[in-house]
């Protein structure tokens, strides 16, 4: 379970790379998708690989149709970004150096609803962040409701406060396990307050509208119309 998490963010264990970025997903994040999410219609999951995702989804009894770039024995062989098909749904997990480019193709083929079960390394690296950095920009964005990811682009500070918060609770039960009650009130004095948790936010500011400016500058004008109504 830890390390299936852990491969979800990006991490490496083995310091390489497997060829067309073939990665599974694992289990418990579709049977999660398919837990608090439902989808109407039909179902393509333009990236199949085996299967992992798609065979849950029928177990669930969806209508699911499968394709990959590459013959890994599941799904029909196709190229998702040079199609012009139109389809209810998109589920996936697409190639982690293609995932801007799914994003994109995949607003403009769904009738409905797109998930993308898509990794964090992207803003890891923007964001030039240490181990524990990373599992607190993990927990903030995992622990924030439906609703609230809107705020993301309305609210540039919305995001960094969260992660501001959790930063301090994660710390204090990583770090502090083990002191006396004393020493760990010395030490959260030192964290836990307005001061140190404005240098958090105003970091994780910068970092996040540069990213955030960047997404926008490469959206057209039908993702803008897209944007703006999902967002108002």
């Amino acid at each position: 379970m830890v390390k299936a998490a852990y491969q979800m963010v990006g991490h490496n264990f083995n310091n390489d790379r497997i060829e067309n970025d073939f990665y599974a997903t694992p289990i418990d994040a579709i049977e999660d998708l398919i837990k608090y999410e439902k989808f109407d219609g039909k179902i393509w999951e333009c990236s199949c690989g085996d299967g992992a995702i798609s065979d849950p989804l029928i177990k669930a009894g969806y209508d699911v149709y499968s394709s990959d770039l590459i013959d890994r024995g599941y799904g029909e062989v196709k190229d998702f970004l040079t199609t012009n098909e139109k389809v209810d749904n998109i589920i996936t997990n697409p190639p982690f150096n293609l995932a801007t480019e799914f994003t994109l193709h995949g607003l403009n083929t769904i009738n409905k609803k797109m998930a993308l079960l898509c990794k964090l390394s992207f803003l890891e690296g923007k964001l030039n962040m240490d181990g524990f950095e990373k599992d607190v920009l993990t927990q903030a964005i995992s622990e924030l409701e439906e609703e609230e990811f809107a705020k993301i682009f309305t609210d540039k500070r919305f995001l960094p406060r969260s992660i501001a918060d959790v930063f301090t609770r994660e710390f204090e039960e990583k770090y502090l396990e083990g002191l006396t009650d004393a020493t760990k009130e010395i030490v959260m004095r030192q964290i836990d307050n307005d001061t140190f948790k404005r240098d958090i936010e105003d970091k994780f500011t910068t970092a996040l509208e540069s990213l955030l400016d960047s997404i926008e500058s490469n959206m057209d004008s039908k993702l803008r119309g897209i944007r703006d109504k999902v967002f108002s």
